[in-house]
C-alpha cells in the first residue's frame, strides 16, 4: 500500500511539472505573438524552411534613429 501511494504521488508530481511546463510555454507563446501583432512583425519562411521574424523598415528606422541621438546603448 505505501508503494502504490507512493508511486500515486511520483506520477502526479511527474504530472504537474508537466502542466507548469506547458503552462510556461503557452504564456511566451501568446506574449510573443501579442508583441509581433504590437510591433508590426512578420513572418517570412527563408530558404531553409525556418521561421524568422523580419520587422518592417518604419520599426528598424526608428531604433536607428533612437541609437544615433544616443537614447540607446
Amino acid at each position: 500500500r505505501a508503494l502504490a501511494a507512493e508511486v500515486r504521488f511520483i506520477i502526479t508530481q511527474k504530472h504537474s511539472t508537466f502542466l507548469l511546463v506547458l503552462l510556461f510555454f503557452k504564456t511566451g507563446y501568446t506574449y510573443r505573438v501579442k508583441l509581433m501583432k504590437q510591433k508590426k512583425v512578420k513572418t517570412r519562411t527563408t530558404r531553409s524552411q525556418s521561421r524568422r521574424t523580419l520587422r518592417r523598415k518604419r520599426d528598424e528606422k526608428r531604433i536607428y534613429l533612437q541609437q544615433v541621438k544616443g537614447l540607446i546603448h
